[in-house]
């Protein structure tokens, strides 16, 4: 099996037949030229683009379907201005289940070192309910469009002595094909649980959704490894909303958003319009209620992929008034995992990767969460949300760092609540 990228013509990319599988076709298509650059550039949202640089001879990574490929093709069929790679996007997917196949049932438990389908995740949740009644609470607190639960896990310490304590909110899974971004969540669960009151339970109650999508994710699992939106029908041909970029911190819509149904970035026809993020947002909102603002400090969503972590703001680059407390913890997360495999960019999306409107952390950020990030997860290469199993464990590893190093840096430094 050839999974490394092999270099085509475009005839040859015209006549690749993808089959069955229904996945489609990764192409790294290499500009050599500013006006192919730049042809590239005017069309990045038009197409599931994955990685697209300013700098020429550095590949741009773009998934095509089937329907989108021919199309896609003749805009940049001048050989003299692009290069062409295929990658076995096939040949990926088939390695990565062949190492999921069969371990849980050969280990007789659940193993957090593999990637694990929807049934076996919320199995895992009430696993932790049951074992834990005095630490965990699972609730559902919506369901999607196919009638999944929307499932968020609690995790405090109930000792009588222990008073309120501020909350912190991580989700994983809003877009569904990131399928490191569950295992994270899965992995931190696991920690924080073991830990007990030697860890970060001592100081903080934690909110987590693994599954921020469920019903794309499952759609993963059964017919597109490479589905990003929920699954809701929008027209007779399309279906689905890209999640984050359906909140509103102020005006709907923004950069890297569209209003075609079809896109892969489509923001809905109203802001909330899903359950998903309905659901989200009234679990957020709630916690405040309950909590108080001032006891809130931190909301955290973990995407992949490209190592990044990303501070307020998602749709600009205006510098957030508390900017300076924001870099001091983007900074403890940098120490945090520079002695792991993994280096990280800081920054804002719009200056590091690209600016995004209806962002959930931003909508965070807007309701007065002083420290709302996005993180991006591994990998840093093309092809990166197919990310082989043996990956998870030390990815888990080395954000279960980073949290217990930004919760120590609240603790010692306290946190001011942002005004709106």
């Amino acid at each position: 099996m050839h999974l490394g990228p092999q270099s085509l013509t475009l005839f040859a990319l015209l006549h690749w037949s993808m089959g069955d599988n229904g996945n489609g076709y990764l192409v790294n298509v290499i500009p050599v030229t500013e006006s192919a650059l730049q042809l590239l550039t005017s069309i990045r949202w038009d197409y599931d683009f994955l990685e697209l640089d300013e700098d020429l001879q550095k590949p741009a990574v773009v998934h095509l379907t089937e329907a989108d490929k021919d199309e896609f093709l003749s805009k940049i069929s001048d050989e003299s201005q692009f290069k062409f790679e295929f990658l076995d996007l096939q040949g990926m997917i088939e390695e990565e289940r062949r190492q999921n196949n069969g371990t849980l049932s050969r280990q007789g438990s659940f193993d957090l070192n593999i990637y694990h389908p929807l049934n076996e995740i919320e199995d895992f949740l009430q696993s932790k309910q049951r074992d834990h009644p005095a630490m965990v609470n699972v609730t559902t607190i919506g369901r999607t469009h196919n009638g999944q639960y929307i499932q968020m896990i609690t995790i405090k310490l109930t000792r009588e002595d222990i008073k309120m304590k501020p909350a912190i909110w991580i989700d994983c899974g809003i877009h569904a094909r990131e399928h490191i971004s569950p295992a994270t969540c899965l992995g931190l669960i696991d920690r924080l649980i073991n830990q007990g009151e030697k860890g970060p339970l001592e100081h903080f109650d934690f909110f987590i959704l693994p599954v921020f999508n469920p019903d794309g994710y499952a759609y993963t699992w059964s017919n597109d490894r490479m589905w990003r939106k929920n699954r809701r029908p929008i027209t007779r041909s399309c279906t689905g909303v890209d999640l984050n970029r359906n909140f509103v911190p102020t005006d709907f819509g923004g950069p890297s958003t569209s209003s075609n149904p079809c896109s892969n970035i489509y923001k809905g026809t109203k802001a909330f319009s899903e359950p998903e993020t309905r659901a989200v947002a009234v679990a957020n909102l709630q916690i405040m209620k309950k909590y108080g603002r001032d006891m809130f400090p931190l909301h955290m969503s973990f995407h992949s992929y490209g190592q990044m972590i990303l501070r307020p703001y998602s749709h600009g680059v205006m510098p957030p008034p508390n900017l300076r407390e924001l870099d001091a913890i983007g900074n403890v997360m940098l120490k945090s995992v520079a002695r792991s495999r993994y280096t990280y960019r800081y920054g804002t999306s719009a200056a590091i990767l690209y600016a995004v409107g209806g962002a959930s952390a931003d909508w965070a950020y807007h309701q007065g969460v002083p420290y709302p990030f996005t993180i991006e997860l591994p990998p840093q290469t093309s092809g990166g949300f197919i990310y082989p199993a043996s990956n998870i464990k030390r990815t888990y590893n080395h954000i279960w760092k980073m949290v217990n190093a930004m919760t120590r840096h609240l603790r010692r430094n306290g946190y001011k609540v942002q005004k709106q």
